[in-house]
């Protein structure tokens, strides 16, 4: 009977020492799989973040564009604010991503909204005739540039806010020696003027003379008033662009 309770204070004694030994080990095991997590958590979140900044620096170019003709940004970098910290842990550095996340949310639907506001649309053509450059907006933030050529100085291209009255795959001057407008959009009631690929005359834009020529006049104002694309840009904007999507020139 003594060997037995001596064997049972043997085990009692050792139970809680085996557990000691262990128990850093174990702790290290149970929390590897909730930092590992909280790891993935946080690079989800900043690839998130990545994309919403770039969304907003969009927004801030087309605002911009919009009120003093500059291509540029006015807000810092959230992104690079948030690379650049020290955190403590994984579950801090998701912390943090998440309530960048929440602010760039809300400056991109208050720079939307406050776009919607002064222009009536999500989507708007931009032109710059100082620039002879179309800025392409989509939901409010700048996509695309397109080089253009605009009215010489004795035939301008009307400035102000316009829209898109009619589309026509081809359209047909009516001069003396008529030539072909691919891709038309007309910017004007009367049809006047409107957005369309380089000219050409005859049947087909490879075989036209004029056409080489018009190929050098892209970036420079020598058109009779519409504002011209090269030919690939042009059928995209025809694409894009809708009957009432705004058209604003300035210079």
């Amino acid at each position: 009977m003594q060997n037995k309770r001596h064997h049972h204070v043997y085990y009692i004694t050792f139970i809680p020492l085996f557990l000691m030994l262990i128990a850093p080990q174990w702790g290290k095991a149970t929390m590897t799989p909730t930092l590992e997590h909280f790891r993935a958590l946080a690079d989800r979140a900043e690839q998130e973040m990545s994309l919403l900044e770039t969304t907003f620096e969009g927004e801030q170019r087309a605002w911009n564009l919009l009120e003093s003709g500059e291509d540029i940004t006015t807000y810092p970098s959230i992104t690079k604010q948030h690379r650049d910290e020290q955190y403590a842990s994984p579950l801090e550095r998701y912390s943090m991503a998440e309530t960048r996340n929440e602010v760039l949310h809300m400056r991109i639907e208050a720079m939307r909204h406050r776009f919607y506001n002064t222009v009536g649309n999500k989507n708007v053509i931009l032109i710059d005739l100082s620039e002879q450059k179309a800025a392409i907006i989509e939901d409010g933030a700048l996509m695309m540039h397109y080089p253009v050529s605009s009215g010489a100085w004795e035939t301008p291209t009307p400035r102000g806010t316009f829209q898109i009255h009619s589309k026509q795959e081809l359209r047909v001057s009516s001069q003396d020696v008529p030539y072909r407008m691919p891709y038309y959009m007309a910017f004007t009631e009367s049809k006047s003027h409107g957005l369309h690929a380089l000219p050409y005359l005859g049947n087909k834009a490879t075989s036209s003379d004029y056409w080489y020529e018009a190929l050098d006049h892209i970036g420079r104002p020598v058109s009779h008033g519409c504002v011209r694309l090269l030919p690939e840009d042009a059928e995209a904007l025809y694409e894009w662009a809708e009957v009432g999507t705004p058209v604003i020139i300035n210079s």
